[in-house]
């Protein structure tokens, strides 16, 4: 039997939010999980303590940008539109029904001129940190990649410059390395580059309207001006680190053998300390007045404040880790004595 509906859409209501929105829906989710709170210890300097006008609220700010990227909108002024139709974005932002979202603007103008690279890198560590506390990073196989993004700069628009190569050290033995882990897997190993020869410098090609982005080459025949974003995740997906380089910078950065840095402290008046995650080859940490410990890929060493420590390579052997900060305050590194020669050789 055909039912033709009634169209009440000037019904009146009463409901709330929270009626709205499935119990297990991700944003709920993530607000039982994040203790959001802390974001205001962050941003407490950013703001004037007695005057101005009354601010809109910085974790709405910050939650608003992760519904932009955990639902991939292209765009903040999408991204409103959206938090504007949508009950369960509402829910997270904590704005009812007939309040009015933030103008794109506003938030834009905010994460460009008051929340700092150093805010945000704050917040990412500390949900890193939170991570590592519950035992969700598994760091026995860490994947590294690099995606490239094109710069907003015309190839037109370009100087010729010279620059000096970087010199390509203890490459025999990384091949080498990586020729008998293929070998044990059935694989062909890779032939060998002798790059002896090159020359010290060459000439590179720079963009005038942004020079910090690099050429890089779509193809055998297209290229652009672009940025690489190196990104490092766990086992479990979580993103450890990235960092951004000009496109023609290449993902395989090796550190020397008998490579490390001086004893070194890192001070913090609450919070601070350091998360070491090793990546590749083998290397040494070791705090004052203790043994060393050995280092191999998927090692993690969580430093507290106020150790005094050093890391790097062993002897015999290159070695890559990241370095992760854990989020605090009056944070500061205080660099001691170098590591003599008579304790580094006592290391096998």
């Amino acid at each position: 039997m055909l039912v033709k509906g009634q169209e009440n859409r000037e019904a009146v209501e009463i409901v709330s939010l929270d009626m709205l929105v499935p119990g297990d829906h991700l944003l709920r989710k993530i607000e039982a999980a994040v203790d959001f709170n802390q974001i205001y210890e962050f941003v407490d300097d950013l703001y004037c303590k007695d005057n101005g006008r009354p601010s809109i609220d910085p974790v709405v700010l910050f939650k608003i940008i992760m519904i932009q990227h955990i639902y991939g909108i292209p765009s903040l002024r999408r991204t409103l539109e959206e938090v504007r139709m949508n009950v369960a974005y509402r829910w997270f932002i904590g704005y009812p029904l007939n309040e009015q979202v933030p103008h794109f603007s506003t938030i834009s103008y905010n994460f460009k001129h008051r929340f700092t690279s150093g805010t945000i890198e704050q917040v990412f560590r500390w949900i890193l940190s939170r991570a590592a506390e519950e035992g969700f990073l598994d760091t026995n196989a860490i994947f590294i990649d690099g995606t490239h993004i094109k710069a907003n700069a015309n190839m037109k628009k370009n100087a010729k410059k010279s620059a000096r190569m970087r010199a390509k050290r203890y490459a025999k033995e990384l091949r080498e390395e990586i020729n008998r882990d293929r070998e044990e897997h059935d694989k062909k190993p890779f032939d060998d580059d002798d790059d002896s020869a090159a020359p010290k410098e060459k000439e590179i090609t720079v963009s005038t309207t942004d020079p910090d982005a690099g050429v890089f080459h779509k193809g055998e025949h297209k290229k652009c001006f672009a940025y690489e974003a190196h990104t490092a995740c766990d086992h479990h997906n979580f993103i450890l680190d990235v960092e951004v380089t000009a496109g023609n910078v290449h993902d395989n950065v090796t550190f020397e053998p008998s490579c490390r840095n001086n004893w070194h402290i890192h001070h913090a008046g609450k919070g601070g300390g350091q998360i070491l995650l090793c990546t590749a080859g083998r290397g040494y940490y070791q705090e004052w007045g203790k043994e060393a410990q050995e280092l191999h890929p998927g090692s993690v060493v969580v430093i507290p404040a106020e150790v005094k420590h050093w890391h790097g390579a062993a002897p015999d052997s290159w070695f890559a880790h990241l370095a992760v900060e854990v989020p605090g305050e009056e944070m500061r590194t205080e660099w001691c004595e170098a590591v003599s020669d008579e304790e580094y050789r006592k290391l096998k």
